[in-house]
């Protein structure tokens, strides 16, 4: 059964529930970091390595520390998806005021309206729409789960919206 964010005892139980939930929010927003810090190098030596047949996982090594699950596989492929295009990045992104809504054990769960420019192509003009080329808002929902004492982000939905 998960426990409200909002429904705790006495200060002891508060103050290490706001601890937990520092912990999360920091792994959301280092593992959200971490995607538009790799879609934001420049391609071309990434695309080289990616079409050489050099592995995902050692072209984005960071990715494992902070994503699991089947939201790993998805992450990776989209970032390894825009820079085989040949696809700039978001240069503007936004992560919003993250909130944990429900901490149950080792579950959390995580709500944000986030912002980003989109991918753009090499002249700057807005990538496909698959590969996230239009701009704008979105609010996503994901769920982190705590394994070996660290919060990864298991999976994750946004959908977009026209302001949050």
């Amino acid at each position: 059964m998960a426990t409200s964010v909002a429904a705790c005892g006495g200060s002891g139980t508060s103050s290490r529930l706001a601890a937990e939930k520092r912990q999360i929010l920091q792994a959301w927003r280092t593992a959200e970091q971490t995607v538009y810090r790799y879609d934001r190098e420049p391609w071309p030596t990434i695309r080289q390595r990616l079409v050489a047949g050099t592995p995902i996982a050692e072209v984005f090594p960071a990715l494992p520390r902070y994503f699991t699950g089947p939201v790993l596989d998805t992450v990776e492929t989209a970032v390894a998806e825009i820079k085989l295009d040949r696809l700039n990045g978001a240069k503007i992104d936004r992560l919003g005021h993250p909130t944990v809504v429900s901490l149950d054990g080792n579950s959390a769960v995580v709500e944000s309206c986030i912002y980003d420019s989109g991918t753009t192509t090499s002249n700057g003009s807005p990538g496909p729409s698959a590969l996230d080329g239009g701009a704008g808002y979105g609010i996503g929902k994901w769920t982190l789960r705590r394994i070996d004492n660290s919060w990864k982000i298991y999976s994750g939905i946004t959908k977009k919206v026209s302001r949050c």
